[in-house]
């Protein structure tokens, strides 16, 4: 038997996340990446990137260094003073002025509200994937059998 589709509504108006920041005494908002800035990022993340003979990622590529000050770029905007909505995006040049410590720990929390830090391999996340194998192939097994009772 077909497992069913999900055919309920879905609504993501209010579903865009904003943080306030303060960089050396100036107000911003940073806003989870849309789909542009998250395209660009995983894109750029990946470009150039040699495998070795293991499959594994055998050198960063050229850009590595961008990639944080590009992605928060696209995603941080100026606090007017009169607090109208912010519209004005940071330019690449202010964020390359910052503390480098500061950009990180703004890439870091950018990327995690955006959903941009694949798991890895750690073993949470691959026990994670082995119990969702496991649920799976349960499902797989009760849907054959019900195909077979039949």
């Amino acid at each position: 038997m077909p497992k069913e589709k999900d055919l309920s509504p879905m609504s993501f108006d209010d579903d865009v996340i904003e943080i306030d920041i303060s960089v050396l005494g100036e107000q911003y908002i940073l806003r989870e990446a849309n789909g542009t800035a998250s395209s660009k990022y995983q894109n750029k993340a990946v470009e150039g990137i040699r495998l070795g003979s293991q499959g594994k990622a055998a050198n960063l590529p050229n850009n590595a260094g961008n990639l944080n000050a590009e992605l928060i770029a696209s995603c941080l905007f100026v606090v007017p003073e009169d607090s109208s909505p912010p519209i004005k995006k940071v330019v690449l040049a202010t964020v390359y002025s910052w503390p480098h410590k500061t950009i990180e720990k703004l890439a870091k929390r950018l990327r995690d509200i955006s959903d941009l830090d694949p798991e890895g391999d750690t073993i949470e996340a691959l026990e994670k994937e082995i119990k969702e194998a496991r649920k799976r192939i349960i499902e797989l097994k009760e849907e054959e059998s019900a195909k077979n009772d039949d």
